[in-house]
């Protein structure tokens, strides 16, 4: 059964996070941290942690250098590999080097927003846990 879900206000202005109650607190509290770091590095993050994934809803750099989003959202996207989470969230799908970008993070296409009927102009883009891939070898599998 899904766990109900709070807001959990904190400190920072820039930080919205809702928190899903469970009994291991770890991820959230990683996340918590992460997002906490971002605002003191002049990065705005929003991310939503659902049962199942994470939903970035907004990242902006504010008072940072060039470079700093990417560095927070790469950050963010190790995290969710770390517990085996997609990452979805939603953008402008006239924004083509944006797109790009997040398609060269891993990210692709799940559904545009006009087939959900939200706004038409924003593409819904998932990613799902890099997992790496054991080295097998082919012998393993031959007859003997």
């Amino acid at each position: 059964m899904p766990q109900p879900a709070v807001a959990i206000p904190l400190k920072h202005p820039t930080i919205s996070f809702l928190r899903m109650v469970s009994p291991e607190g770890e991820i959230q509290e990683q996340l918590e941290e992460l997002l906490k770091d971002a605002g003191a590095r002049g990065v705005e993050l929003v991310v939503d942690i659902q049962e199942e994934e994470l939903w970035l809803g907004h990242i902006e750099r504010k008072s940072a250098p060039r470079g700093s989003g990417a560095n927070v959202l790469q950050e963010l996207l190790d995290l969710a590999d770390d517990w085996s989470l997609p990452v979805r969230c939603a953008v402008d799908a006239s924004a083509e080097a944006l797109l790009e970008w997040y398609f060269s993070l891993g990210f692709h296409l799940e559904t545009t927003c006009d087939e959900t009927g939200g706004r038409r102009d924003h593409a819904i883009l998932a990613r799902d846990p890099e997992f790496p891939l054991p080295s097998v070898s082919p012998s393993r599998f031959q007859e003997a």
